[in-house]
């Protein structure tokens, strides 16, 4: 039994092992992303807050002024009054780039791709390895393999005997192969619920549009007041959309590649257990109003459970306590497969020695 566990946990390690030092590099990035962009002293992500904000309209209007041929698909609005516009942008091949926005003088303080931008190459790479959707199904399967590779490794690593403490301490002293053997077993044993944890959640992001899909369509949605014919700026959508959640600090804009016309306003919802949760609002700029309303309290049981894998991953629900321990998970990551390829190595070249033919 444990011979059959131990080939299934080695397999599973050395499948994905490379993706696993990207995942843990990219994790320990975004765990602190926001602190990051903070020591930017480029002028990319923080001007002067001087003069009077720019309306949506002209912030939109500046993007596909400084990027034409590129397709606005999400405007990430500033927490800060210091902070510029993100926007994310496509191409008709699917290329991506991206664009920050002065609020105040409408001036591009960045713009190119995932080198301009590291931050958004980390989110990308940890999502989706940037491949897009084939990449987001690797990931899935990385944290399905993530979760195998860490239970079958808790049991054969599961002490027998009574020696449960003794199986908790590294051998610093000890020859180099039994550290390697330490090093690779031991954080591993105290990371592996997370790891757990984490494998879980990272399968479910990635898999959740195919696994909503097999569940029950939720209730319609809200509608809101309309008026036929009348259109409105993003300006005014937005300001009837936040009116509708309770004048809602504005987190970001989604654009419709289909119906350009049909924008979607998300709001940061307050005084919820979950740090993600947020409120959404469709608005119809042709239309003249909002046409579905989502606030964060009337999401169904499905989609709340998908809504926790994120902060649940991240361990920011926990606060700045779980990002410092999601960040720790991402160099306990990097040794496990490190540690793991060496004793591999070590293992082929023992079998090898005992193939060769005696001289």
């Amino acid at each position: 039994m444990l011979k059959k566990l131990y080939v299934v946990h080695k397999w599973a390690g050395l499948a994905v092992a490379l993706l696993f030092l990207g995942q843990a590099t990219t994790g320990m990035m975004l765990a602190f992303k926001d602190e990051l962009r903070a020591l930017d002293r480029s002028g990319a992500f923080r001007v002067a807050a001087e003069g009077q904000r720019a309306d949506l309209d002209s912030i939109v209007g500046a993007v596909k002024r400084h990027a034409p041929g590129w397709r606005l698909e999400r405007l990430i609005a500033p927490v800060g009054e210091t902070q510029v516009f993100l926007a994310r942008l496509v191409s008709e091949n699917g290329q991506r780039r991206f664009l920050t926005i002065d609020p105040y003088t409408l001036a591009p303080t960045a713009f190119g791709g995932y080198a301009a931008f590291p931050l958004e190459a980390a989110l990308f790479f940890h999502y989706n390895l940037l491949l897009g959707p084939v990449g987001r199904v690797i990931v899935g399967l990385q944290g399905i393999l993530l979760l195998a590779m860490t239970v079958t490794g808790l049991v054969l690593w599961w002490p027998r005997g009574g020696l449960f403490l003794k199986s908790l301490k590294i051998a610093w002293t000890a020859p180099y192969p039994r550290l390697i053997f330490d090093l690779h077993r031991v954080p591993a044993a105290f990371a592996s619920v997370l790891l757990m944890v984490l494998a879980f959640t990272g399968a479910m992001i990635s898999f959740r549009a195919e696994l909503t899909a097999l569940l029950p369509a939720p209730p319609a949605l809200a509608g809101g007041a309309s008026v036929a014919g009348t259109a409105v700026s993003i300006e005014d959508a937005r300001n009837r959309a936040a009116a509708a959640v309770g004048n809602a600090p504005l987190k970001d804009i989604r654009f419709s590649a289909q119906e350009p016309h049909v924008v979607r306003f998300v709001f940061h919802a307050d005084k919820t257990l979950n740090p993600r949760d947020a409120h959404q609002v469709w608005a119809d700029l042709e239309r003249g109003g909002v046409t579905k309303i989502y606030p964060a309290k009337a999401r169904t049981a499905k989609d709340r459970f998908f809504d926790w894998m994120l902060p649940i991953h991240t361990l920011e629900f926990l606060g700045m306590t779980g990002r410092a321990v999601a960040f720790l998970l991402g160099p306990t990551l990097m040794v496990m497969t490190v540690t793991g390829l060496l004793l591999w190595l070590k293992r082929r070249r023992v079998r090898a020695r005992r193939k060769a033919p005696a001289a």
